[in-house]
C-alpha cells in the first residue's frame, strides 16, 4: 500500500507565535491548480482536531488574498490550527495514459498550543500518494512525468524556504520510510533495467 507524502517545517522560535502571517505565506507560496474546477477550503480548528471547525469557507480562483489574510488573522490564537485544502497540477496516470491533472493537496498550519501535532512542526503540506513522485518501473513514461513532479515539488520546497523562517524542513512518508532514500533506490533500478 503506498504511503503519503508530507512536507514540514519548523519554524525559528520567534516565529512559531505569530503561526497565522505565515500559514498566510505558505498558502499564497503554493502553485494551485489552473485545471481543478472544485473550490478549495479553509478551516480554522480550535484545540485539537477532534473539535469540529469553527471556520470552514471555500475560496474561489483566482486566490482572494486579502480575504485569506484577513481570516487567518481574525482566527488567530496559540491553540487554533488552519487547513487549507486545495489541488494543484501534476502529472497522473488515469489507466489509459499520462494528463497534468488536479491533485488535491492539505496545507496545514498549527499554534504551539494545538493539541495532537508533531512536536515542533508548525507548518506542513500533505501531497497525496507518493507514487505520484516514484516511478513505475513497469512504464517507461513514468520515469519522466515523476521527473517532471519531483522538479515541481522541490521548485516549491525552494520558494518555501526563501519565504518562511525556517530552522528545520522534512519531507517523509507516512511510514516513516525516508522518501529521498526511496526516490534514490527507484531511480537506481531503473538504471539497471
Amino acid at each position: 500500500m503506498p504511503d503519503r507524502l508530507y512536507l514540514t517545517y519548523t519554524l525559528t522560535p520567534e516565529a512559531a507565535a505569530s503561526i497565522a502571517g505565515h500559514f498566510g505565506t505558505l498558502v499564497l507560496n503554493f502553485p494551485m491548480s489552473r485545471l481543478a474546477k472544485a473550490e478549495s477550503a479553509l478551516r480554522v480548528y480550535p484545540i485539537n482536531y477532534d473539535e469540529a471547525p469553527i471556520l470552514e469557507t471555500p475560496f474561489l480562483a483566482p486566490l482572494d488574498e486579502d480575504r485569506l489574510r484577513s481570516l487567518v488573522s481574525e482566527y488567530n490564537a496559540p491553540d487554533h490550527a488552519f487547513e487549507f485544502e486545495t489541488f494543484w497540477d501534476l502529472w497522473q496516470h488515469d489507466g489509459t495514459d499520462w494528463h497534468v491533472s488536479p491533485t488535491r493537496v492539505r496545507l496545514t498550519g498549527h499554534g504551539p498550543e494545538f493539541e495532537g501535532t508533531e512536536e515542533g512542526e508548525h507548518l506542513s503540506i500533505e501531497f497525496g500518494l507518493e507514487t505520484q513522485f516514484l516511478p513505475d518501473l513497469t512504464d517507461a513514461a513514468s520515469l519522466r512525468t515523476a521527473q517532471s513532479n519531483i522538479r515541481s515539488l522541490l521548485h516549491l520546497v525552494s520558494q518555501l524556504d526563501a519565504a518562511l523562517p525556517v530552522k528545520k524542513r522534512r519531507l517523509w512518508s507516512e511510514s516513516g520510510d525516508n522518501f529521498a532514500e526511496k526516490l534514490e533506490s527507484k531511480l537506481r533500478a531503473s538504471e539497471i533495467q
